[in-house]
């Protein structure tokens, strides 16, 4: 009695200690998985963050810049592009005469101007002199070299060219973070005369990778492996505040990490790699000027829109395939987006991921995980899908918290998806335990009663009343007839065989006319019929079962299958 005391006990245990071990492995498993953050877990991440920006994007403010737009309507009245670039050239005389701050052209020149004159005259020699005919971009150099203009250069891995030297000073507060910022594969430059003349030089890229949905991030920085180069909207902020020097805040300690960049008095705290995380406001109409009216004979009257102000020359036709998506959901011109770039400085509203942030997920994830094992497993799957709601309302509050007051963002989507995983596996698991508890069950049950009683009670559990109910039953009580002389004779194990073969034989006859085995008492069985669920003709399948089991227990004996060589054992009485 103690050894199966001790055996229950023990089987309880591991019942209990093999959930649990399978919830704790599930979470920890989860839990580095995001520590690995694969590509699927950063889209959910980047996805719920989109979320989050258009429910509540960057408040709409007038700052002091504007986008001279190469729209479709300039394209119908001045021709098609590419513009000469005598046009170019009167764009960048009228908005310095307007007063701009600084003039970033989001734009390639890297090829001399084909309409050029001083161009088709050396294609078509003898017909004019070169010298008498104006050269287009020699105008364009003349109309850059004394405004605050900064040029662009898109990085490329289809070219070997790489810019010569930034137009700006870098200083570096700790080490060198060359080999963490994006590395030009190669670049696609101005004309040499272009690059020469201008004050300012910036990528145009707008992410270090090839194919964006959506532009999240821009990098601040470049490299070339050697040098640091600036994107075209820092390079277009420093040539406003008119500062010579773009200062570096990087990692004293570790791998040169950058933590922020300094344009002039303002500070930008970027991603590691030293990426701006770009935090949107709904495109407004205000920020953006026609360039056919800064070619028009009235362009004076854009005169309180340009003065003071940092002007992005680029295009938002869309035949000059320069359209990107934005977090916000909405397709503008990549020139809009360096320009939201310049306004986020100049608003100082930044979305920060520190590195604490990453660990702090990863922690509160294994917490809230453990804690909804140990609630499913101790206190049920309704216990455990309330707290599990709980913790994911709470998470999910904290992080929108975060972000609308501070700007730092922490993942709400992983402990979303993580924790309802580990709910599902483990009530699913939980279903398998117990579903191959009740087939055991079953199998066990299913030799006592017909499997087509079983089914009907397993379909109708309702009609099984506690306290039980008043009906007609059949009941049948069978004996071993002189099995005591028998037992006496023999040895016990040979005693069980022989009550064994022989209850197994007479039980599958009472079972087959769907009656219920009450119980074996040492020789005898109990069985009755029409209960626990209604059996018709309960009474003549009860005097079939009995014929059934003299028919059978006379073929059992003429074939010696209990082995006692010419011993009897008969049915004494059916009741």
């Amino acid at each position: 009695m103690k050894s199966r005391t001790i055996g229950y006990h023990f089987t309880m245990a591991k019942r209990r200690l093999v959930p649990t071990l399978f919830g704790l492995g599930l979470v920890l498993g989860l839990g580095l998985l995001r520590a690995g953050d694969p590509y699927p877990v950063q889209a959910l991440r980047e996805i719920a963050f989109d979320f989050y920006q258009r429910s509540q994007p960057r408040p709409d403010a007038d700052f002091p810049i504007r986008v001279v737009d190469i729209d479709e309507a300039s394209l119908r009245e001045v021709g098609q592009w590419p513009w000469p670039r005598d046009r170019l050239a009167t764009i960048i005389d009228r908005l310095t005469e307007m007063g701009a701050a600084a003039i970033a052209l989001d734009m390639l020149l890297p090829e001399p101007d084909r309409l050029s004159p001083a161009r088709i005259a050396r294609s078509l020699q003898g017909i004019a002199g070169p010298a008498m005919l104006p050269d287009y971009d020699v105008m364009l150099a003349a109309s850059i070299a004394p405004a605050p203009v900064a040029l662009g250069f898109a990085d490329s891995p289809y070219s070997d060219a790489l810019p010569a030297a930034p137009k700006s000073g870098f200083a570096i507060s700790g080490k060198n973070p060359v080999a963490a910022v994006p590395r030009l594969q190669g670049a696609v430059l101005p004309l040499p005369a272009l690059a020469e003349a201008a004050p300012g030089l910036g990528s145009l890229s707008l992410s270090a990778a090839d194919n964006v949905s959506a532009v999240r991030r821009i990098p601040l920085l470049w490299s070339d492996g050697k040098q640091l180069f600036p994107t075209l909207s820092v390079e277009a902020l420093r040539l406003a505040l008119g500062v010579s020097t773009i200062v570096v805040l990087g990692e004293t300690e570790g791998e040169g990490f950058v933590e922020s960049v300094r344009i002039g008095d303002i500070t930008v705290p970027t991603m590691p790699g030293g990426e701006l995380w770009l935090y949107y406001r709904e495109p407004t109409p205000e920020l953006y000027i026609p360039a056919k009216d800064i070619l028009a004979p009235g362009y004076a009257r854009n005169a309180d829109r340009v003065a003071g102000h940092i002007v992005f020359l680029g295009t938002s036709a869309s035949g000059l395939l320069d359209i990107h998506g934005t977090t916000l959901g909405d397709n503008v011109p990549g020139v809009s987006i360096h320009a939201q770039a310049v306004e986020q400085m100049l608003a100082g509203a930044y979305l920060t991921r520190t590195d604490w942030v990453s660990g702090l997920e990863i922690a509160g994830f294994v917490a809230l995980g453990i804690l909804l094992v140990f609630a499913i497993l101790r206190l049920g799957p309704r216990a455990g899908l309330l707290i599990g709601s709980a913790s994911l309302i709470g998470a999910a509050s904290f992080s929108w918290l975060m972000f609308s007051s501070q700007g730092v963002m922490i993942d709400p989507s992983f402990p979303l998806v993580g924790l309802a995983l580990v709910y599902a596996s483990l009530v699913f698991f939980q279903f398998l335990i117990t579903d191959a508890d009740k087939r055991q069950i079953r199998r066990a049950f299913g030799y006592y009663v017909a499997p087509s009683l079983l089914a009907e009670i397993e379909r109708n559990g309702e009609r099984l009343k506690l306290g039980g109910e008043t009906r007609q039953l059949s009941v049948m009580f069978t004996d071993v007839r002189d099995f005591t002389p028998l037992s006496e004779k023999l040895e016990p194990r040979r005693i069980l065989s022989v009550l064994n073969t022989l209850f197994g034989a007479l039980g599958a006859r009472i079972v087959e006319e769907l009656g219920t085995i009450d119980k074996f008492v040492g020789d005898a069985i109990m069985a009755f019929w029409n209960a626990p669920v209604d059996v018709s003709d309960h009474a003549r399948r009860a005097c079939r079962a009995a014929l059934g089991m003299r028919e059978t227990l006379r073929r059992i004996n003429d074939a010696d299958g209990f082995g006692l060589e010419g011993s009897e054992a008969g049915i004494d009485e059916i009741v």
